[in-house]
């Protein structure tokens, strides 16, 4: 047997071609000893020299461990991971020590830097990440520094890739900084108004349809951007839960300042609008009332070319899709006050004689006569015979719900003559007995003969709930 050429380290970094060909390879023990590289190409000739090459794709290495050889194989891949992180934390610990020092120079005590991990989600695989940030309490406020594993798909290279690094420049890490400082008087100045504003806002830009559209208008608190201190396109930016960590805000589309004039002119707006909130709370609560707490709604579809944005939650959509409006009479009220109406539903006395059916809109039913109070029915079948000759006479005679007559069992209904109901000669001969004992069967024939063709499940339920009463079951 000729002899092969040992793999080594060397040989892999020297012969390039050859380490990427053993990389996307699968490498395993072979059946008589040695190596088998399982790879769909048919190797080169220059291969040959360190195997057996096979003529349907794949290689023999003869006297090699495959454990080995795959550790020999990866490892220029793992010197290169290893130098790329080295890089990474030599370079990350840098510069967090300069952000320290802008920080420790500032004066600003509640801010701290966070270092994460974590991974990103692809529609096939994921990838990790490592970046740093600066945080108050749990609001992340800052992004300092961004590692990314890059993305590997099904058929990509398998070698180390090395991640993708960025860093906020010093200078803007600096400005942020003297921003916070500027604005740690303003935030404490201003912090119950705007806290105020935030609440009041987010209540009362819920209750005018159609203003703004889905976006309701509310005030609400963006962090520090590169975004112009003039223009209104700061919306755009990241939100912020705190005051403490606003470094403007917005409202209806327009961003203020933290400071005397802008705030109170967001109040005057804010107080307007609560006004005309508060007059229209009143008035609909009146024909709540009014109407006993009645809905009535209507169906619409709308298209993607027309309108993305849901006018019910404001999601965005691509597909077409179908939303309930309500309305009090023809007055259209808006989710939320349709949701806020509806708090007031259990202070509005059902009338006599009538149930409230629990639909979304909260329908009333006059509860009809329980029906088939007056009906009768009559059995006749075999009572005997004589001489071959069978005799009939009356099982039954009355009320239905009386009956107990098995009329699906064979061996009964094999000797019945007749069922007759109300005088109607059953042709059948049999009756469901359930049409007069059953609650819900009993309330489903009610609603039928009271004009429903199909009832609603939610009127058959309430209906039948009533008569359940009535026949003390």
């Amino acid at each position: 047997m000729a002899k092969f050429v040992s793999i080594t380290s060397e040989v892999v970094v020297t012969d390039v071609k050859f380490a990427d060909y053993l990389r996307r390879a699968n490498i395993v023990s072979a059946k008589k000893g040695g190596a088998f590289v399982g790879n769909y190409e048919v190797a080169s000739d220059e291969f040959r020299k360190y195997g057996i090459v096979l003529p349907k794709g794949g290689m023999i290495i003869p006297d090699a461990e495959p454990d080995k050889l795959r550790e020999i194989v990866n490892e220029p891949e793992r010197r290169r991971e290893a130098e790329d992180i080295k890089t990474r934390r030599t370079a990350e610990e840098s510069y967090l020590n300069q952000v320290k020092e802008l920080l420790a120079k500032s004066g600003v005590s509640d801010i701290e830097v966070l270092v994460k991990d974590g991974r990103e989600y692809h529609n096939i695989g994921t990838s990790l990440w490592h970046k740093s940030f600066l945080v108050r309490g749990e609001e992340t406020i800052f992004s300092l520094h961004s590692e990314d594993e890059p993305y590997r798909g099904l058929g990509d290279d398998k070698s180390y890739k090395p991640w993708r690094t960025s860093f906020t420049s010093l200078e803007k890490v600096e400005r942020f900084l003297q921003e916070e400082v500027r604005l740690a008087e303003p935030r404490r100045l201003f912090a119950d108004r705007i806290n105020r504003l935030v609440e009041v806002s987010h209540a009362v830009g819920q209750q005018v349809l159609g203003e703004d559209g889905w976006a309701r208008p509310r005030v609400e608190l963006f962090l520090y951007d590169d975004y112009s201190q003039t223009n209104d396109w700061g919306f755009f930016g990241r939100r912020c839960k705190s005051v403490f960590s606003a470094h403007r805000i917005m409202y209806r589309k327009k961003l203020y300042e933290l400071t005397e004039k802008d705030i109170a002119s967001i109040e005057g707006e804010v107080g307007n609008r609560a006004e005309q909130a508060t007059a229209r709370q009143e008035m609909l609560k009146k024909l709540f009332v009014e109407r006993l707490g009645v809905f009535s709604y209507e169906s619409r579809t709308y298209e993607p070319s027309e309108v993305r944005h849901s006018l019910v939650d404001g999601r965005v959509k691509d597909d077409s899709w179908t939303e309930r409006h309500y309305f009090l009479g023809k007055e259209e009220v808006t989710r939320e006050e349709y949701e806020w109406l509806n708090t007031f539903l259990s202070e509005i006395k059902v009338p006599d004689g009538h149930i409230r059916v629990t639909n979304d809109t909260h329908d009333l039913l006059r509860v009809p006569e329980m029906p088939g109070r007056n009906d009768v029915l009559v059995v006749v079948g075999k009572s005997g015979s004589r001489r071959g000759v069978w005799s009939y006479d009356e099982w039954f005679r009355g009320h239905p719900s009386k009956c107990e007559i098995s009329f699906w069992h064979k061996g009964t209904a094999r000797k019945l003559k007749s069922v007759t109901l109300n005088g109607q000669v059953q042709e059948s001969n049999y009756v469901s007995l359930g049409l007069w004992t059953d609650p819900s069967e009993i309330a489903k024939r009610a609603l039928r003969e009271a004009g429903m063709e199909n009832p609603a499940n939610e009127y058959v339920e309430v209906l039948a709930e009533v008569y359940r009463r009535q026949l003390g079951k």
